[in-house]
């Protein structure tokens, strides 16, 4: 990846290493190596190490969490599940008058009720959890809506 693609990343943004490890990017720093000066990624790891990575070595990491849709056929057949994916258009208009930006909300995490892999409601929206993850919201619907949670990817 090329620095001025970095520098325009948001922290938090996953990446992938050209060892194919995933990490979470942190933000650019200035190092020195080979008697040199050059600007390199910070990253954290998923157990939390941080490291000082050439923008070279990393690439964007493929999104594990689809668009909302009316039906996901991946998930025909599996009953009542709970899933997370992302806001679409029309999911983040629906909190009009809830929130001041509703666009803000497109793209955003949410947690979605489905039959047979039909969608019944979406649940929550991350950005509406309070700290709580997306993660951790959809195990607890699954756990008293009688469902079953599926993780992403």
């Amino acid at each position: 990846m090329k620095l001025a693609t970095l520098t325009a990343l948001k922290p938090g943004t996953q990446l992938t290493t050209t060892s194919g490890a995933r990490v979470a990017f942190n933000g650019i720093t200035t190092t020195t190596g080979n008697g040199r000066r050059f600007q390199a990624a910070t990253v954290i790891h998923p157990d939390g190490a941080k490291a000082i990575l050439k923008p070279a070595s990393l690439q964007l990491a493929a999104d594990p969490y689809p668009v909302v849709a009316g039906l996901r056929p991946s998930l025909e057949g599996e009953g009542h599940t709970i899933t997370v994916e992302r806001a679409d258009r029309v999911t983040a208009r629906s909190r009009v008058g809830r929130v001041d930006d509703w666009e803000a909300l497109i793209g955003c995490r949410v947690v979605v009720e489905r039959q047979d892999g039909r969608l019944v409601k979406v649940a929550h929206l991350e950005p509406e959890l309070f700290g709580q993850s997306a993660e951790d919201a959809a195990r607890a619907c699954a756990s008293s809506y009688g469902a079953r949670y599926i993780a992403a990817g």
